[in-house]
Parts: structure tokens; sequence; C-alpha cells
């Protein structure tokens, strides 16, 4: 897996650096979706991974915690996207971070 520092100073053209690395928003937005593309954020699944000995499940709705869950399949997370999509006046609402 390529590191943060890494991706932000190749002149990469894979799929990371165009979608993200390329874009024009915040670094702190680029470097959290790469994260999350590459599974590295720090959620519980993560966490256990490293020998954390804390509870796996969501502080939302008590499912098991990965970064899929608690951006998209939490009803926290579908009911923020909802919003969003309203507020935008959009259609669909995001089931996963492909799309």
């Amino acid at each position: 897996m390529k590191s943060v520092y890494n991706a932000l100073i190749m002149n990469d053209t894979g799929l990371y650096h165009i979608k993200i690395w390329k874009g024009k928003i915040p670094a702190k937005i680029k470097i959290f979706l790469w994260m999350t593309l590459n599974n590295a954020n720090l959620t519980k699944d993560n966490m256990i991974k490293r020998k954390w000995q804390g509870d796996p499940s969501c502080y939302f709705c008590n499912q098991p915690e990965s970064a899929n869950h608690l951006l998209f399949q939490c009803s926290v997370a579908k009911a923020v996207w909802a919003i969003v999509a309203i507020s935008l006046g959009a259609s669909n609402i995001p089931r996963s971070l492909d799309q």
C-alpha cells in the first residue's frame, strides 16, 4: 500500500490519483478519502486487527463497525446522507464509496 506522502508527490495516473489527488478539495478531505479507499481509517474492525480489546460494535446501532458500515450502512449515516441528498436535490443516496 502506498503511503499518503508518496501519493501526494508522485506523478501517478492511477484511479486514486485521478479521483482524489487531482480534485479541487481540501487536503484533509483528500487524505481521509485515500485512507478510506485503502481501509486505513481507525474504525473498530481495523483497531481489532491491531490487538485492540474494545467493543467492536457501532456506537449508534450495535452492528460490527467498519468504514463501509460507519459511512454508509449505519442507520445514522443513512439519515445524514438522506439530508444531504434532499439539500442538494439529489434522488439517490450512496451505499458505498464507489458511488
